[in-house]
C-alpha cells in the first residue's frame, strides 16, 4: 500500500536526509565566548562583506554593485533559507529589479507549477483583467507565494510591462512539478484555439491523469501504469500536428503547448511514479529542464532569474539539486545567490498544528557559519565568495561541512534539527545574510 506524502513534507525530509550532520547539534549554553580563531574569521568577513540596509525593493541599486558580475551570465539562481521570510522575498524582488534595470534580464522563473505560472504571466502581460489579489487568492496553489511580497513583485513586473513596448516586456514562468491542478485544462484550452475536435481527442486521453492527487507517493510506479502510455500517445499526436498548429497559431504557441504536454509526464513521474530512481532526483531534474527551456524559448541573448529554495538553486551534486543540473548545463553561465539568517520570525507549517508564524531567538551553535555571520559588524550583508582573501581562514572554513541554518516549508519548533552541514563556498557564489528577520506577510 502506498503512503501519500505532501510536497512540503517531502521537501523537509529531503533537506534533512541529505544535509544534516549525524551528530546532534548541542543547544548553545547562554552567550558563548568568541575564540581567537573565530575572531580572525570574523575580522576577515568584516573587511569583505558589503553591508545592506534592508531587502526593501524600493531602495536604489548602489548597495548591489557588488553583484554586477551577475549581469554577465544567462541564469541567476536566487535562494531562500525558509519559504516564509519577508526579507528573503523582498531582497529577491530587489535583486530582480536591479538585474532588469541595470543588466537587461527578461524573466523570472519561479518554484511554481508550469501551468499555474502561465496565468500570472498573462496578468503581467496585460492579457487577463481580474485584480491580482483575486488571482493569487483563487489560483495560487502553494501558500508560500501567496504573500504581500510576491504581490508587490508581480505588480512591479506588470507596471514595468505597461511602460515598455512588446519586445521589452518581462515574462513570468514556473519550473516546478508539484501539482496537477491546471495542467490538463491549460493544455486542452491551448489546443482548442487550434482545433476544438483535436483538443477533445487529447482530453479523452487525460481522464486517468486527472485522477492523480497532488502530492508524492513512496515506492515504484505500478508495473503497467496506464497514465504513462496515455500521456505518451497524447504527446505524439501533438507532435504529429506540429506544422498545422504552427500554421494556425504560431511557433511560440506550439512550443508552449509542447511544454504543457511534457509537463503532464513530469508531474506523473514525480507524483504517481517515483521522485527518486537510480540516483536521479526527478523533481529537480525537471525544474532544471524547464528553466533551461525558458532560456531557450526567450532566445540566445536572454537572461533569466530563478526563484526557489536554497536547496533547489544550490550546486548540490549528492542530492541532484536543480542547481547542480543547471551548473552542469550552463557552467559559468549559472551563478547562485544563497540566503541565510540566525534569529527572527518566519512562516512555516508546524506538524499537527498547521501554518503559523514562528520565532527563533537563541545564539547559534559555535561550530556554525551562522555563529560567525551573527558576529559580523553589519547586521545585514552581501558576501561575494570570490572576494574572500585567497587562502584565508574564512575562505577555508566556508569550503568545509560546517553547520548552516535553513528549513523548507516545515518547522517542528526545534531549531537544532535545521542546522545542516553545508560547505557554503561550494554551493553558492554569493551569500546574503539577515541577522534578524520578519515573517512573510500573508496576502489578505
Amino acid at each position: 500500500m502506498r503512503t501519500l506524502i505532501t510536497p512540503f513534507f517531502f521537501f523537509a525530509v529531503l533537506l534533512f536526509c541529505f544535509s544534516c550532520k549525524e551528530t546532534e547539534v548541542p543547544e548553545p549554553p547562554g552567550t558563548p565566548a568568541i575564540t581567537e580563531a573565530q575572531q580572525v574569521k570574523i575580522d576577515q568577513l568584516n573587511t569583505t562583506v558589503v553591508p545592506i540596509v534592508s531587502g526593501d525593493p524600493n531602495l536604489g541599486h548602489e548597495e548591489l554593485e557588488v553583484l554586477d558580475f551577475l549581469g554577465d551570465v544567462r541564469v541567476v539562481g536566487l535562494g531562500e533559507a525558509t519559504h516564509g521570510t519577508r526579507e528573503f522575498f523582498q531582497m529577491k524582488d530587489r535583486i530582480f529589479r536591479y538585474l532588469v534595470e541595470v543588466h537587461g534580464f527578461q524573466a523570472f522563473v519561479f518554484e511554481m507549477d508550469v501551468a499555474e505560472a502561465m496565468l500570472f504571466n498573462d496578468y503581467i502581460q496585460g492579457r487577463v483583467t481580474p485584480p491580482l489579489e483575486v488571482l493569487m487568492n483563487d489560483y495560487m496553489l502553494f501558500w508560500t507565494w501567496n504573500t504581500q511580497e510576491v504581490f508587490d513583485l508581480l505588480e512591479w513586473m506588470k507596471g514595468y510591462n505597461d511602460a515598455v513596448v512588446d519586445g521589452q516586456k518581462l515574462s513570468f514562468f514556473g519550473s516546478d512539478c508539484q501539482f496537477t491542478t491546471y495542467n490538463a485544462d491549460f493544455l486542452v484550452n491551448r489546443l482548442s484555439a487550434y482545433d476544438p475536435d483535436f483538443a477533445d481527442s487529447i482530453n479523452a486521453r487525460l481522464w486517468n491523469y486527472r485522477q492523480i492527487s497532488n502530492g508524492y507517493y513512496q515506492g515504484q510506479a505500478e508495473p503497467e501504469d496506464p497514465i504513462e502510455a496515455e500521456l505518451s500517445e497524447a504527446y505524439n499526436l501533438i507532435v504529429e500536428k506540429e506544422a498545422e498548429i504552427i500554421a494556425a497559431l504560431s511557433e511560440r504557441d506550439y512550443e508552449e503547448i509542447l511544454l504543457l504536454a511534457t509537463h503532464l509526464e513530469q508531474t506523473r513521474k514525480t507524483m504517481w511514479g517515483n521522485t527518486f530512481e537510480l540516483g536521479v532526483n526527478y523533481r529537480d531534474l525537471y525544474m532544471a529542464d524547464n528553466t533551461t527551456w525558458v532560456a531557450n524559448f526567450l532566445g540566445d541573448a536572454s537572461k533569466i532569474a530563478v526563484w526557489a529554495h536554497n536547496f533547489h538553486v544550490s550546486d548540490f551534486q549528492q542530492a541532484s539539486s536543480q542547481g547542480y543540473y543547471l551548473k552542469q548545463h550552463w557552467t559559468d553561465n549559472y551563478k547562485i545567490v544563497g540566503f541565510g539568517f540566525t534569529n527572527g520570525a518566519f512562516r512555516a507549517v508546524q506538524p499537527n498544528v498547521g501554518l503559523r508564524d514562528h520565532n527563533v531567538a537563541q545564539d547559534p551553535p559555535v561550530a556554525s557559519s551562522n555563529f560567525l555571520f551573527h558576529h559580523v559588524e553589519a547586521d545585514n550583508f552581501i558576501l561575494k565568495i570570490d572576494d574572500l582573501p585567497l587562502g584565508s581562514d574564512i575562505a577555508r572554513f566556508l569550503t568545509q561541512e560546517e553547520l548552516f541554518f535553513q528549513l523548507g516549508a516545515l518547522f517542528d519548533g526545534n531549531v537544532n534539527n535545521y542546522y545542516q552541514a553545508t560547505p557554503l563556498a561550494y554551493r553558492y557564489d554569493v551569500m546574503i545574510y539577515f541577522d534578524e528577520t520578519q515573517a512573510a506577510l500573508e496576502l489578505e
